[in-house]
């Protein structure tokens, strides 16, 4: 298997000006309604992020934990809807901010990759500041998700490089081999069948054990 080559002018114009039909498009401008709702009683105003969860609780609702991971894919996601024309409720960028303020929560190589993936959507002119900082090349070899071959956050880390190399050609050249490496990985924990197992098979005794068997975040 070999990394598909990306869309040529043609295809990816196709791509561009595919239109769902009126019934499926009014169907999916509700459903985006009620999902952006659904984020205001999960956002901490004070910490400016989206909480882990919302509980039951005898006084109603409450917020438990705080994730930043859950705040980067909410800022993608209302990035998107925010190139489609609509307004977002929330200050993106003041969330982008603080997910960079305190950057502990980097405890890996997928939690790297989002916050690369989030800075190539949001300010793309601070990769070369992130990727140094941050020891990028170095990345697979000190992050333990990545060395146990965790399908989830390789994804995520090659998703991140990815969103990075589409920025510029600069980018495009200087991350080829980390992606062609990350993506190789990953095409190790795919099983015959087309699905992928939870992490690498051959680097843990818990690999060997259960690494075959993915969820659907893998």
């Amino acid at each position: 298997m070999s990394i598909p080559a990306p869309l040529d002018p043609p295809a990816a114009r196709a791509s561009s000006s595919f239109q769902l039909p009126p019934l499926a498009t009014k169907d999916v401008q509700e459903l985006t309604a009620i999902a952006v709702r659904g984020l205001a009683p999960m956002f901490d105003e004070e910490k400016q992020l989206f909480c882990y969860r919302l509980v039951r609780t005898k006084d109603g609702m409450a917020r438990e934990g705080i994730s930043p991971r859950y705040s980067v894919m909410t800022v993608l996601g209302l990035k998107q809807l925010e190139l489609q024309g609509q307004s977002s409720p929330f200050d993106l960028k003041s969330i982008y901010s603080e997910l960079l303020r305190d950057t502990r929560w980097i405890q890996g190589a997928g939690d790297l990759g989002l916050l690369i993936w989030v800075t190539a959507c949001m300010e793309p002119e601070r990769l070369d500041d992130l990727l140094r900082k941050f020891d990028c090349q170095s990345a697979l070899n000190r992050f333990a998700d990545a060395q146990g071959g965790f399908t989830m956050e390789l994804a995520w880390f090659l998703t991140g490089l990815a969103q990075a190399a589409g920025t510029s050609p600069r980018f495009a050249a200087s991350l080829t081999d980390l992606a062609t490496k990350t993506f190789h990985l990953l095409e190790e924990n795919q099983g015959e069948h087309g699905f992928f197992g939870h992490l690498s098979t051959k680097k843990s005794i818990e690999g060997r054990m259960r690494g075959r068997i993915g969820s659907f975040a893998d």
